[in-house]
């Protein structure tokens, strides 16, 4: 049975500077997936702690432009290692997410052009106040 699971029971936040998926995401490509690095790992709140991760390896997620808007990650309280082809469905699966990353961001933008297009035709330019075609 496979089972999947957001975040990590009892664990509602990580600092972004200590986070694991920020060594991914900075990381100078967008091709390929990296375990975090030992130095990250080293008494990390999440390894130490009531959290017990023994494994991370993340890819990150790329839009068109080159922005890192996040990472795929895959957590283990296991030590693990992940051979190439695990490696590369892991990138695939962060490659995938992109584009509906990218619409969701492309809606918001929508939604925010939107509304200021609406306040403009219903109210003044100079003053703000309503405009006749509001009242």
């Amino acid at each position: 049975m496979v089972q999947g699971h957001t975040g990590l029971p009892g664990v509602t936040e990580t600092a972004r500077d200590v986070a694991f998926c920020a060594h991914t995401i900075l990381q100078t490509t967008c091709s390929s997936p990296r375990c975090a690095p030992r130095s990250a790992v080293r008494g990390h709140p999440l390894v130490t702690g009531s959290a017990g991760i023994r494994f991370y390896a993340g890819a990150p997620i790329c839009l068109e432009d080159g922005s890192r808007v996040g990472a795929l990650c895959v957590l283990d309280r296991r030590p693990r290692k992940l051979g190439p082809e695990q490696l590369d469905i892991l990138r695939h699966l962060a490659h995938a997410a992109a584009p509906r990353l990218e619409g969701r961001r492309a809606i918001q933008q929508l939604r925010e052009t939107s509304g200021e297009m609406h306040y403009h035709a219903t109210h003044d330019a100079l003053t703000g106040v309503v405009n006749r075609s509001r009242v």
